[in-house]
């Protein structure tokens, strides 16, 4: 296995991911309870359902493991922030996003 260091962009990102899902997850989950007697909240699951994925992929991404679809999970939760309207976790998976496709870290995630 190849000894390559991991990026600090790469890591600050899967902070950024990690901190944004957890935003995402609070703010969905108080949507899926507030609305789940009119059987509209639980449309609010999907959200909560892209939430944990970047969670998981961020935390992935802190460790230091490559992750191939890391662009695309942060970009599927900043647009799950928009639909929530979460300024704060569409602003932290926004700079997320924009660390990724820094040229280092697009590099990295291909190997």
């Amino acid at each position: 296995m190849e000894d390559v260091q991991t990026p600090m962009e790469y890591q600050i990102s899967g902070v950024l991911m990690v901190v944004s899902g957890l935003f995402n997850l609070m703010i969905s989950g108080i949507y899926v309870l507030g609305l789940i007697w009119v059987c509209v909240g639980v449309l609010w699951l999907i959200p909560m359902f892209v939430a944990l994925a970047e969670i998981a992929v961020g935390a992935m991404a802190l460790a230091g493991v490559r992750v191939p679809g890391l662009q695309v999970v942060s970009i599927m939760g900043m647009i799950s922030s928009m639909f929530m309207c979460n300024i704060w976790g569409a602003m932290f998976e926004g700079i997320a996003a924009v660390l990724q496709f820094q040229p280092k870290v697009r590099g990295y995630l291909e190997g």
